[in-house]
């Protein structure tokens, strides 16, 4: 005995609207708008050797799940720059530290982690880090 089904299946449609936010995978990738706007930045230059620059490295790691896609988190560098960051920790140590003293301590964040901060009461609008964020990736 088989019971047909085929009559009584409605599927929930799909809805038509667009996803809100970035999924967390796409939100540590560098848009072709940041990666062009680090490399005329730093003049097509390495930041470690002073050869021609041709990579975005993430000085956060994408790995460590905080890592983001912004352009104060990017470092132009070279290939085999780029090689040597990824094998030696102290090097990449290093330069989190230069980029903390440089953009501040939200270097690696992106809008949706900002806003959740501002959300919990960790961050103002007003605090110094933030307005040293905004400054470099909202233009």
């Amino acid at each position: 005995m088989s019971i047909d089904l085929s009559n009584e299946f409605h599927p929930v449609p799909k809805t038509k609207h667009s996803r809100k936010a970035k999924k967390r995978g796409d939100r540590s990738k560098f848009s072709k708008m940041v990666r062009d706007k680090v490399k005329e930045y730093y003049n097509y230059t390495c930041q470690m050797c002073g050869g021609k620059g041709i990579h975005c490295h993430h000085v956060e790691p994408r790995g460590s799940g905080k890592g983001r896609g912004v352009f104060t988190n990017a470092m132009l560098v070279c290939n085999s720059c780029h090689k040597k960051i990824h094998a030696d920790n102290s090097l990449l140590r290093h330069w989190k530290e230069v980029y903390r003293k440089k953009f501040g301590p939200l270097y690696f964040m992106d809008k949706e982690d900002l806003e959740f901060k501002y959300r919990a009461d960790e961050i103002r609008q007003t605090d110094k880090e933030v307005q040293e964020w905004l400054r470099f990736n909202e233009a």
